[in-house]
């Protein structure tokens, strides 16, 4: 597996933290913005973060806005899984 390098990284140690410290994770499901600009993100002005957790009994798919200005043959090769989904615009 690669290594995971800047906001993939970042983004990893927040879903760990929130494993762990409760009083986070309460944080991060209230207002995500807020609790990750606190831990040194920066989320674009008019954005905002969205948090949901899954249950034992509910998984969660989040469709990402489709990125502007795609080929057909671009968006079969996201389906094929070969091309990367284009990332979040907020990091740390």
């Amino acid at each position: 597996m690669a290594e995971r390098t800047g906001p993939e990284k970042a983004l990893a140690a927040i879903v760990v933290r929130s494993w762990s410290d409760e009083a986070f994770r309460i944080d991060l499901l209230a207002d995500g913005s807020a609790a990750l600009e606190s831990n040194g993100f920066t989320v674009p002005e008019g954005k905002q973060v969205r948090v949901v957790a899954d249950t034992e009994d509910v998984v969660h798919l989040v469709l990402p806005l489709r990125p502007a200005g795609l080929t057909d043959e671009e968006l079969e090769a996201v389906e094929e899984g070969w091309a990367p989904v284009p990332p979040c615009d907020f990091a740390p």
